[in-house]
C-alpha cells in the first residue's frame, strides 16, 4: 500500500491494521518527500519524490505496492488516480475522486479496462468524535435525533490557491 500525504489520514489508515504502508510520496517537494518518508518509517528506497517515480519503481518490484491511497489536494486526485489505474493498481481516494463528470467517466472506464478496484473515502466517519457521536445516538443517550447540522469551512480545494492568487 502506498500513501500520498495526509498526516491525519495517515494515522487513520494505520488505525484498523488492515494496511501496511510500505511506500509513499509525503510532499509535493521531492527532496522533502524523500526526507519525510524516510523519517516517517519508510525505507529510503521506498520514499519517493513524485507519484510517477513511485509508480514506476513500485510496479517493477516483486513486492511492489498493490494499492495507492490518494490524500492530496483535490485538484490532483484525478491525475494521481488515473496514473495508478493505468499501472494496474487499486485506488483508495479521499473525496472527491474527481472534480467533474467527464473525469469521473474517464476514471470509471479506465478502472473497468484495467480490472482494478477504486474506492472513495469519507474520511470524517473515522474520526473519534464522530464515532462517539454515533455510539451515543445508537445507545439512545441523546434522545430522538431531529436535526443534524454540519458545516465544513475548508472550502472546496478544487483549485490551488497559489495558482489563482498573487504571492
Amino acid at each position: 500500500h502506498a500513501l500520498l500525504r495526509g498526516p491525519v489520514r495517515e494515522l487513520a489508515a494505520r488505525l484498523d491494521g488492515r494496511f501496511d504502508i510500505v511506500a509513499g510520496v509525503l510532499s509535493s517537494n521531492a527532496e522533502k518527500a524523500r526526507r519525510e518518508g524516510a523519517g516517517g518509517g519508510l525505507s529510503p528506497e521506498r520514499s519517493y519524490g513524485s507519484v510517477d517515480e513511485m509508480i514506476a519503481a513500485e510496479t517493477r518490484r516483486p513486492d511492489g505496492i498493490e494499492a495507492v491511497a490518494v490524500m492530496t489536494p483535490n485538484d490532483s486526485h484525478f491525475r494521481i488516480a488515473h496514473a495508478a489505474i493505468a499501472a494496474g493498481l487499486d485506488v483508495i481516494c479521499d473525496k472527491p475522486l474527481t472534480n467533474d463528470p467527464a473525469e469521473a467517466d474517464a476514471l470509471a472506464q479506465a478502472a473497468a479496462r484495467a480490472g482494478v478496484a477504486t474506492a472513495v473515502t469519507h474520511n470524517y466517519t473515522g474520526y473519534p468524535m464522530i464515532r462517539q457521536a454515533r455510539a451515543l445516538v445508537e445507545a439512545g443517550a441523546v434522545g430522538t435525533v431531529r436535526l443534524v447540522q454540519v458545516e465544513y469551512l475548508g472550502a472546496g480545494l478544487a483549485l490551488k490557491v497559489e495558482d489563482t492568487a498573487e504571492a
